[in-house]
């Protein structure tokens, strides 16, 4: 197998990381990717979505290999305004003000050395398209957004996981979010409380006949957002607050949405409250058989690049939930990031180096 070049991709990670790309405002991680492309002659697209664009090099293969599509997104979660990139002989982290940007960018740098790899090495190998989606930390909008047409690929390497490489999720949860709105009767607080009727206390004794945060070994729910009130002389009229629930179990799901409605009704009853439920589905859960072909190809991957395969369930979504929806088969892989979402994220050099091997191992034993 070619190998990769160590110093180069860590070069294109400390490149990526030390640009602010919040979501919707990825544009000069897109311009970088494009430049990049340009460079070498590779076949680019931009696809409008929303705010931003999902971006795509394509690399062309010889014909009777499966296409195949790698995934990465090129945002990140804040605070990431002014990134420091630090680093010592084994690790890549910051200055602890912000985050480093390991999710996803370890991914789009280990994409890239894996495009040179397999651009120079020539190899032979099917149809390859990298999808650089954007938007993926605020509701995976840019895969929700990202017309499938656009792919010939039916099998696809999401890779947007922490843990070691060599790990890959073969199960997520379905999730919904729910937002309840309640309206009660406004009145003076200090002469006339008694005329009226408040909703935050009918919201308090909603929430806190709810099931709360770890239901079963699948399954979650938690409120996350409560809105209401205008002044502390006023009996609160309106209120609203929003929840989510999660399962690997879609049985389950539904089983705790049914309940969580109850609960709802029949507080908002006694109260005299009305209350109007909105529920949206974030997203299809996904299981992926220990007999399915994309693990074998996995295994042959890891395989050629000695990285030793293990499994695991997740109870967070990622754009391989929409990706399995949408009828290709997908698997999230681990890039080897650590605590991420926080200032304290930090990522080893060696898992950035097995990364981008896993990225060329599985193109060449397709």
């Amino acid at each position: 197998m070619p190998e990769i070049k160590k110093e180069r991709v860590e070069k294109y990670f400390k490149e990526l990381a030390s640009i602010s790309s919040p979501s919707w405002e990825e544009g000069k991680v897109i311009s970088y990717i494009e430049n990049y492309a340009k460079k070498r002659k590779l076949t680019f697209k931009k696809f409008q979505c929303g705010k931003s664009f999902n971006v795509m090099i394509s690399l062309k293969g010889i014909s009777g290999k499966d296409p195949l599509l790698f995934a990465a997104h090129t945002d990140t979660v804040t605070p990431c305004d002014s990134i420091k990139v630090m680093e010592d002989s084994k690790r890549f982290f910051t200055d602890g003000k912000s985050i480093l940007g390991g999710d996803d960018k370890a991914a789009v740098a280990a994409f890239l050395e894996a495009i040179d790899v397999i651009y120079k090495s020539g190899e032979k190998h099917g149809d390859v398209d990298f999808l650089f989606t954007c938007a993926e930390e605020v509701g995976l909008c840019g895969m929700k957004g990202f017309d499938i047409k656009n792919t010939r690929a039916k099998k696809a390497f999401v890779f947007d996981s922490d843990g070691t490489v060599g790990s890959a999720t073969v199960a997520a949860p379905y999730q919904i979010v729910m937002q309840i709105s309640l309206k009660g009767k406004a009145a003076h607080a200090g002469m006339e409380p008694e005329k009226g009727i408040s909703a935050i206390y009918a919201a308090a004794e909603i929430i806190n006949s709810l099931p709360q945060g770890r239901i079963d070994s699948e399954t979650t729910t938690n409120v996350g957002k409560i809105n209401g009130g205008t002044a502390n002389n006023i009996v609160t009229e309106n209120l609203t607050f929003e929840l989510e629930c999660r399962s690997l179990d879609k049985k389950k799901l539904d089983a705790l949405t049914a309940k969580i409605v109850s609960v709802i009704k029949s507080v908002s009853s006694k109260r005299k409250i009305k209350a109007v439920i909105s529920t949206d589905r974030e997203y299809s859960g996904y299981s992926i058989s220990q007999n399915d072909s994309i693990i074998s190809h996995f295994e042959r991957a890891a395989a050629l690049c000695k990285i030793k395969p293990s499994y695991k369930k997740s109870g967070g979504g990622s754009d391989t939930n929409i990706l399995n929806e949408r009828k290709i088969k997908a698997l999230n892989l681990s890039v080897g990031m650590s605590k991420v979402h926080t200032t304290d994220e930090f990522i080893m050099k060696s898992d950035l180096h097995k990364s981008a091997a896993m990225v060329v191992s599985l193109i060449l034993s397709n």
